[in-house]
């Protein structure tokens, strides 16, 4: 079982984005979850964001427009996708598998 679905089945709100695998993920998901054109709605309002991609969307984004957009101020990031990457004071980045 996919995280995507245990966040589901405990009653969460997920938004997903993917600029290449969103068709992938509907015969999935369905209408479990819901669909963003881009990173920035995916981000709009959430409480967590959990980039398990490498895509340039999430490397090139505007973090600071990212922070501003989200409830919450932890980005998940559970490729090492962002390592390297500065975020804006008040973003929590948490990675799998990095030392302290």
């Amino acid at each position: 079982m996919t995280l995507v679905e245990h966040i589901c089945q405990r009653g969460g709100e997920v938004t997903v984005f993917d600029p290449v695998a969103t068709q992938l993920a509907k015969p999935i998901f369905g209408d479990r979850v819901a669909y963003a054109k881009d990173a920035y709605e995916a981000l709009l309002g959430c409480d967590v964001a959990l980039i398990g991609t490498g895509w340039p969307d999430w490397l090139q984004l505007d973090w600071q427009q990212a922070k501003n957009a989200m409830r919450g101020n932890f980005v998940f990031d559970a490729r090492n996708s962002l390592r390297g990457l500065n975020l804006p004071d008040g973003l929590e980045r948490l990675q799998i598998g990095a030392g302290p």
